[in-house]
């Protein structure tokens, strides 16, 4: 079984599960990814989670990303997944190939 936990830096408790738990991903709460480019604080912030996720040997996913200049930020980081429209919207009736 493998272990995620969501809204990464959102509060205490996510820091705390993280000595608790066996921990596989973090997923970057997208408030601080939106517009990453845009905002040197969050910047120094998702750096941060991401390198303490990367301490841990854990996979990290960003959320809300979209556009290419926060994308090439969070890969510069080292952010391992993204999400977000810049990838694709969501699609109620996807067609997938037979």
């Amino acid at each position: 079984m493998r272990v995620a936990i969501d809204d990464f830096g959102a509060g205490y408790t996510s820091f705390r599960n993280l000595q608790l738990m066996h921990v596989d991903v973090v997923k970057i709460d997208g408030s601080y990814v939106k517009n990453l480019s845009e905002s040197p604080e969050n910047q120094v912030f998702v750096r941060t989670l991401v390198g303490l996720a990367k301490n841990f040997n854990m996979r990290v996913v960003a959320e809300w990303v979209s556009n290419d200049a926060d994308a090439f930020l969070l890969q510069s980081f080292g952010v391992d997944y993204f999400q977000g429209f810049h990838f694709g919207e969501p699609d109620l009736d996807p067609k997938f190939p037979a």
